[in-house]
């Protein structure tokens, strides 16, 4: 990774743990964002890496957008930085924990929304 961390990146609350990272709320240049914070090792660095390769090229609405991408250590641990842009709204999966099952309408406008990101 090539890049380095925005001037002013300041973590917030974590708002969620993956298979092998933990994701912060945080704001950087006054824009909230979603920042993935990775401990190096070898298989995480292979991870991060694709994941990284994949998502600096797309530019779509439909796609979360890859902000910036570094390595700083983290809590005394060597670590990879993915900074994304912040969904609020969580994902569907989320929004059905919270309300329920979907309108056939909430629905089509979910399911087109992922076939337009993946169409792009």
């Amino acid at each position: 990774m090539s890049q380095q961390a925005p001037p002013t990146l300041m973590l917030e609350k974590i708002i969620g743990r993956g298979s092998y990272g933990v994701v912060h709320r945080a704001v950087a240049g006054g824009q909230r964002v979603a920042v993935k914070v990775v401990p190096r090792g070898p298989d995480n660095d292979e991870t991060v890496r694709k994941e990284v390769a994949l998502l600096w090229p797309l530019r779509h609405p439909c796609i979360v957008q890859l902000l910036a991408a570094f390595e700083q250590p983290f809590e005394r641990q060597d670590s990879s930085w993915i900074v994304l842009e912040l969904c609020d709204a969580g994902s569907v999966l989320d929004l059905v924990a919270r309300r329920g099952a979907l309108s056939e309408a909430e629905t089509c406008a979910v399911c087109t929304a992922a076939l337009r990101g993946l169409e792009h």
